[in-house]
């Protein structure tokens, strides 16, 4: 599945976290307001709101909390 993770000051070779049972295959970097995101959600991933979690390769970090939502 691929998401869309929007916001300001990515950089290339950022990471992404969006918890536990999402899995974060890849991050593409767009540009510096845009990351895209290939994940797969497991089967026995628990419904609601989730932390988005940015980690740029310089040390900054972002958190968007309840900024994903994982749903049936």
């Amino acid at each position: 599945m691929s998401v869309d993770v929007l916001g300001s000051n990515f950089q290339p070779g950022a990471r992404v976290k969006l918890g536990t049972g999402i899995t974060v295959h890849s991050v593409t970097f767009l540009d510096s307001t845009d990351l895209q995101l290939d994940i797969t959600i497991s089967s026995s991933t628990a419904l609601g709101p989730r932390t988005v979690n940015v980690i740029n390769p310089d040390g900054g970090r972002g958190r968007c909390p309840a900024c994903f939502q994982v749903s049936s």
